[in-house]
């Protein structure tokens, strides 16, 4: 993505309430799946795939409950589109935080400052917006871009 320094401020805003409200299209959500689905049956004719489990069978065979080295394509051509949104609603909720996010911005910047405040301003607000908690400061670690929040009385 390019963006001129006009647009930095609405890109991180925009950028940061995508971390608190992911959308996906159904459009989106039903493409992706169904090329899992075709990805999965292709991977599951391979060699490789049976030597792989093959071999697992062997090594796993006093313990068959440790032996999970793939994904079962009928299992997996069983989930629906919603099964799929609940999944990634499910992923979101539990792993994208800003605590556990990055910004990685390169180009030709002029002030590192104006970029670190921006998306620190844009993140504390998003945060607000979206849990109602006023007292909020967002940090970026100038060196590995690594987000922080937090939240005090």
């Amino acid at each position: 993505m390019t963006i001129s320094p006009s647009e930095i401020s609405e890109t991180f805003d925009e950028l940061s309430e995508s971390i608190f409200n992911p959308a996906f299209t159904d459009s989106l959500v039903a493409s992706e799946l169904a090329s899992m689905k075709r990805e999965v049956l292709l991977n599951a004719s391979e060699a490789g795939t049976l030597i792989n489990g093959s071999i697992d069978s062997r090594i796993f065979s006093a313990e068959p409950w440790r032996n999970d080295s793939g994904l079962y394509p009928a299992l997996f051509n069983s989930i629906s589109e919603n099964d799929a949104r609940k999944i990634l609603s499910d992923f979101h909720d539990a792993y994208f935080f800003p605590g556990n996010a990055a910004a990685f911005i390169s180009g030709n910047i002029k002030d590192k400052n104006i970029i670190i405040e921006g998306m620190e301003a844009a993140m504390a607000n998003a945060y607000k917006k979206n849990t109602g908690i006023q007292n909020v400061k967002a940090t970026v670690n100038p060196e590995t871009g690594q987000i922080r929040l937090f939240t005090f009385k």
